[in-house]
């Protein structure tokens, strides 16, 4: 083994560059789709403000994705248990 090569066995592998959030969407019905995917995999209702962090702008979209979750909650999209402070997708049975 060369010295090259031994100094390369000693280095520790490369940290992987940080991920950064998706930037919410500017039109409506993207903005919908980013909500329900959100929705999506949540295994327990979540709010706002927990969507919102997701997403680069952070709680500067908390309002826009409340009044979406609002309004998919009016229409039967979506489920709330506490008057509209946290969200769940409705589940459906098939067959």
């Amino acid at each position: 083994m060369r010295t090259g090569e031994q100094l390369d066995a000693l280095l520790p592998e490369p940290i992987p560059a940080v991920v950064s959030k998706p930037v919410f969407p500017a039109e409506a019905v993207e903005r919908v789709a980013a909500v329900l995917a959100a929705l999506a995999p949540a295994s327990t209702p979540i709010d706002a403000r927990t969507i919102a962090a997701r997403f680069r702008q952070g709680l500067k979209v908390e309002r826009a994705i409340r009044d979406i979750l609002i309004s998919l909650a009016r229409v039967g999209e979506i489920s709330t248990v506490d008057s509209g402070h946290s969200f769940a997708r409705r589940l459906t049975g098939t067959g």
